[in-house]
């Protein structure tokens, strides 16, 4: 979707655009505030972190940035320290920040990725006339910016780097 709300009829639904343009700039808020926090951990842990860059790459970036499913085996899973695939069950009233394998890098392994994946509805859950919607706010660097300080890999080098090692 990046950065562009689709089929969006603005008749049926006034105000909807700019209720929910409101909602992701609040989330991004927070996303900064979360970015912060582990900036300053990082520039504390790791030699020659480069001051704010957490930060800057989520305050800056112009690239994109998920409620209770009907299908109990429905939603978000991630993979455990252990290596089991487990649910992720949220708090109603929550909202959750997952760090990626960009930030695992800038931070050389001080922050962790967590592998994950969403299963959608069951065909015998939905019959086909449920869908699943989210919004996720997705809070990546630019295609420039470095992930990689110490071999000088860009955001567009690990992304191109992880379909080309996902796909067949």
């Amino acid at each position: 979707m990046y950065r562009r709300i689709s089929g969006l009829n603005k008749k049926v639904l006034p105000g909807f655009r700019s209720s929910l343009e409101s909602l992701c700039c609040l989330l991004i808020g927070v996303a900064v505030l979360v970015a912060r926090a582990c900036d300053r951990y990082a520039e504390q842990q790791i030699e020659g972190y480069l001051k704010g860059y957490i930060e800057r790459v989520v305050k800056i970036s112009n690239t994109t940035k998920l409620l209770a499913s009907p299908d109990p085996t429905g939603g978000l899973y991630v993979k455990s320290q252990t290596g089991q695939t487990v649910q992720v069950k949220m708090p109603r009233g929550c909202i959750a920040f997952q760090t990626g394998e960009p930030l695992e890098k800038i931070t050389r392994g001080k922050f962790r990725a967590v592998p994950q994946s969403v299963r959608g509805l069951r065909a015998s859950v939905s019959d086909g006339k449920i869908a699943r919607n989210i919004l996720a706010v997705v809070t990546r660097p630019n295609l420039g910016d470095q992930v990689d300080i110490d071999q000088h890999i860009t955001f567009r080098e690990f992304a191109r780097g992880v379909v080309n090692n996902n796909t067949v």
